[in-house]
């Protein structure tokens, strides 16, 4: 005789260890996925900082260029997301080179015209990167015509 507390054979359901099993993979599935959330954040906010770096740097090039010798007078130092303040530094050694203008389309003589001379000089942006104390550098070469040719 069959015990009436027994369910029959062909009940069928998860076991404790199916159950656990299920829940460790969901849980390292959330896991990486909160982990590569916070990566492209700290990513996008890391890019978000080099491209205002740099347009800054931009900006203080194009002033130079447009012959403002001292461009701190109209563009102060800026401030990152974080409060912290954006420095910049013109070189204050000149540099003269001379830029050979185009030359004739059909290879002749270059019309006349002289090298012209220009002022060269680099702007150097620090900035802090996020999540670190340190500071990174943008650093490139500007030029501008001789103050006669502005």
């Amino acid at each position: 005789m069959k015990s009436p507390c027994r369910p029959p054979r062909s009940a069928s359901g998860y076991t404790l260890v199916e159950v656990l099993v299920a829940m460790s993979i969901l849980a390292l599935v959330v896991g990486a996925a909160s982990r590569l959330s916070l990566s492209q954040s700290q990513s996008e906010e890391l890019i978000g900082r080099e491209s205002h770096a740099v347009n800054f740097a931009e900006n203080i090039a194009r002033l130079w260029q447009l012959g403002v010798d001292n461009p701190s007078s109209i563009l102060p130092a800026s401030p990152n997301s974080d409060g912290t303040l954006m420095s910049y530094t013109i070189d204050s050694n000149l540099a003269s080179a001379g830029i050979q203008p185009p030359a004739n389309v059909n290879g002749g003589d270059e019309y006349g015209q002289y090298p012209i001379q220009v002022d060269r000089t680099w702007v150097t942006v620090s900035w802090v990167p996020g999540g670190t104390t340190s500071t990174s550098n943008i650093e490139f070469s500007i030029v501008r015509p001789k103050a006669d040719r502005r």
